[in-house]
């Protein structure tokens, strides 16, 4: 058994034990490994896709949720839907910053349709074990430092959106990847256990999903604004009204 599989479960074992909850599921190793381990746990467990019909993670999410043996509940995303949870959004918590907005897309539609009152996924993960593409190639002081600073923002700027829009939905997110002893973890591990390598990310995450996951540990990353179509969405619908994104989300913030 990796060092990490009993220190994550007992991350979510802290978070869930006694909740009906509902997982925010992209079908990737972060929140497949979370959908196990809650449903180890948790008094009962939901997955939540949302996206783009045809979109990649509503794909990867439909054969992961097989493999669960865990019930998927698809939240379908369309132009209509974003434009109107991105002024929800731009309104609630004040964010303008595109990626984010877009970034956040289909959590915040995860809220807005799940039954539970408890909302878990892999929030955090990219954060402790690099996952983020921009960490490729880097050398090991920059990389660290790059590492810590998503990690600020993470505990600061993103915390406070998601805090805003789950409580404008009556919701809670737990963080069981933000938990201190999954950090300490993955600090633990240094440049040499952290940075990419071999065309692959998270390496620590892809070794424990093999154990009781393989068959999404191979599996790459496609950031979730990309990966349920978000981003996409709001290009098309900026260029339909002849604006640029930054353009949209100003007209969303000023009603």
């Amino acid at each position: 058994m990796s060092g990490l599989l009993p220190i994550l479960e007992d991350a979510v074992s802290r978070s869930v034990s006694g909740r009906r909850v509902a997982v925010a599921f992209s079908g990737g190793i972060d929140s497949s490994l979370v959908a196990y381990l809650a449903g180890r746990h948790a008094d009962s467990v939901s997955l939540y896709v949302a996206g783009f019909e045809g979109s990649h993670d509503i794909e990867a999410a439909r054969s992961a949720a097989e493999a669960l043996g865990l019930q998927l509940r698809v939240v379908p995303m369309d132009d209509a839907s974003v434009e109107g949870m991105l002024s929800v959004m731009v309104s609630v918590t004040g964010t303008t910053d595109p990626v984010m907005l877009s970034f956040e897309m289909p959590l915040a539609h995860v809220l807005a349709a799940c039954e539970e009152d408890f909302v878990v996924g892999g929030q955090g993960a990219d954060e402790a074990f690099a996952g983020y593409s921009r960490f490729e190639g880097m050398d090991p002081g920059d990389f660290m430092s790059a590492r810590q600073e998503a990690i600020d923002k993470l505990m600061g700027p993103t915390m406070s959106h998601e805090s805003k829009m789950s409580a404008h939905f009556g919701k809670t997110i737990l963080y069981p990847f933000a938990d201190p002893a999954v950090m300490s973890y993955a600090g633990s591990l240094g440049p040499e256990g952290l940075m990419p390598r071999d065309g692959l990310r998270k390496h620590a995450l892809r070794e424990t999903a093999e154990e009781v996951l393989p068959i999404v540990a191979a599996r790459r990353k496609k950031a979730a604004q990309y990966g349920s179509g978000a981003m996409a969405s709001m290009r098309r619908i900026a260029k339909a009204r002849g604006s640029s994104v930054e353009e949209l989300i100003i007209a969303s913030l000023n009603g």
